[in-house]
């Protein structure tokens, strides 16, 4: 979560909030873009929906690098119930824009309370 006590990115001068989750000494990372939902507090968690960043080259909400030699899976259930196993294959930059994201049932950073990433292709 972010580490103020206030879910609202605005009141802390950045256009969205980032999750991040690294494994791997580093070597896998996803990140999350979200805006806030304007009723979720610091203390019960913050949710808001994925946004994209802007200008070339940043138009993502969701990024996975797997700068490691071996491929690793992305496995999640988003909010309506569809579970992914997502292999990123090494030396790979994925990214999903938040239509994209949507499309695959994934709408704010609560979809993603269920992340984790293996090296396998089940969890």
């Amino acid at each position: 979560m972010q580490p103020s006590g206030t879910c609202d990115p605005a009141s802390r001068g950045v256009p969205y909030n980032l999750e991040v989750l690294s494994v791997g000494n580093g070597q896998v990372t996803v990140e999350v873009r979200y805006g806030w939902d304007g009723v979720s507090t610091f203390a019960t968690g913050c949710d808001g929906p994925l946004v994209n960043g802007t200008g070339t080259g940043n138009v993502w909400a969701i990024r996975v690098t797997n700068n490691d030699s071996i491929s690793w899976w992305v496995h999640t259930i988003g909010r309506r119930g569809q579970a992914h196993n997502i292999q990123f294959t090494p030396g790979s930059v994925t990214t999903y824009t938040k239509n994209q994201a949507s499309n695959n049932g994934y709408d704010s950073i609560s979809d993603f309370d269920e992340l984790t990433l293996t090296t396998s292709p089940t969890t």
